[in-house]
């Protein structure tokens, strides 16, 4: 990556600021909090939850992860293409046509059914490949995996001695792992249990994970786990409601949003604002346009709701989020605000920061649907 100067930044209407240093420490406090034994896959999905793909692996590359996941072969393929050789599990179902590329990529999917071991092994005797896979075990998600009740049936067992689709590990999926302790514990026990049907203890060569970045296990000795799967966390988020163990981590925010001022007018009083008139001047009122709408990720919930900073007084939105353009109330501003000046979205300024969190609130949006949500056509800047 190369730096970009405060002129570059000057000349971007829009932008995304990634820290790599404060995203490699949040990595190496998850890991300090998990024992040696355990495999770390960091899961880099939806363009690693936004923050830029490759830029995201090559750093994590220098703390210690062991595997990538990543939602589908393609974002597979591009890893691989960046010369990383670590395992790589992708965790949505492939696609009948995107077979050959786990076999030329070397890309490990989840199996949750006979009929998709069924076409993993007749691709892989055809060509002589061998593809190693990890089972999913459906205890509660009511999505991907052989259902937990069904194991008998199933005799997974039989899959482990396939001499073409070779079973590296075994997974669940926790559903309420930041809201529900007691669901998460219950889907723990049908996950160990359904463990042992398939014979497997801890001496299994298998990686075993069921733990997300919310759920992790208060006791490891008890748990047949030896990897965890870590989405959003290393990123500096967290679910939005009290959880002792992530607030002991102290994570840093790796990412910020930002964008300009484009336009500076003054309002009389009685003037509706922006599309379909959803807010009106009470008083004369000075309004800053902003570089940033609903196509660069403010999402149009946070119409007549959500703040930004700029230079750390916060002002709200007047009127309805556009696709290319936003506007503030800025007539109670302190300090003399010009085109060009920086507004924050997500980010510290001065001695005021908004959170993910809260502008996620304001976007009406779970926290990784909204990072996500920051387009494409926002440039990311990488620091560090």
């Amino acid at each position: 990556m190369f730096p970009v100067s405060t002129a570059d930044r000057r000349a971007m209407r829009s932008w995304v600021e990634v820290n790599l240093d404060a995203l490699e420490r949040n990595i190496n406090r998850v890991r300090a909090h998990i024992p040696d034994h355990v495999h770390y896959i960091a899961v880099v999905k939806a363009d690693a939850y936004g923050h830029g793909l490759s830029a995201v692996v090559s750093r994590m590359l220098k703390s210690g992860i062991d595997a990538f996941g990543v939602a589908n072969v393609q974002e597979g393929i591009r890893i691989r293409e960046q010369g990383i050789a670590l395992p790589i599990l992708i965790l949505s179902p492939v696609l009948p046509d995107e077979i050959s590329s786990l076999g030329e990529y070397q890309l490990m999917p989840f199996i949750s059914c006979r009929d998709e071991w069924e076409r993993l092994q007749c691709w892989a005797r055809s060509h002589e490949k061998v593809i190693s896979v990890h089972l999913k075990i459906d205890t509660g998600m009511g999505r991907v995996g052989f259902w937990y009740e069904d194991l008998a049936k199933q005799d997974l067992k039989r899959y482990f001695s396939d001499p073409w689709v070779r079973v590296e590990g075994l997974a669940t999926h926790f559903s309420c792992a930041s809201s529900d302790k007691a669901y998460t514990e219950l889907q723990r026990s049908r996950f160990q249990n359904s463990l042992r049907c398939c014979g497997v203890d801890a001496s299994s060569p298998m990686w075993i994970h069921e733990s997300s970045s919310f759920a992790l296990p208060e006791n490891w000795q008890k748990s047949l786990c030896n990897a965890v799967r870590i989405g959003a966390l290393p990123y500096g988020v967290g679910p939005d409601v009290q959880i002792p163990f992530i607030q002991s981590l102290a994570l840093e925010p790796v990412l910020s949003f930002y964008s300009r001022v484009s336009l500076i007018k003054t309002l009389p009083a009685g003037v509706p604002v922006g599309y379909d008139a959803t807010a009106m001047t009470h008083r004369p009122t000075r309004i800053a346009v902003l570089s940033a709408g609903y196509a660069d990720g403010i999402s149009t919930s946070a119409s007549n709701v959500a703040k930004a900073l700029i230079h750390g007084q916060r002002f709200q939105i007047l009127g309805r989020v556009a696709m290319d353009q936003t506007i503030l109330d800025i007539t109670d501003a302190t300090m003399s605000i010009q085109v060009g000046d920086r507004v924050t979205w997500i980010g510290r300024d001065g001695e005021d920061e908004i959170t993910a969190n809260e502008f996620c609130r304001w976007s009406k949006h779970i926290i990784r649907e909204c990072l996500y949500s920051i387009s494409a056509r926002v440039q990311r800047v990488y620091i560090g």
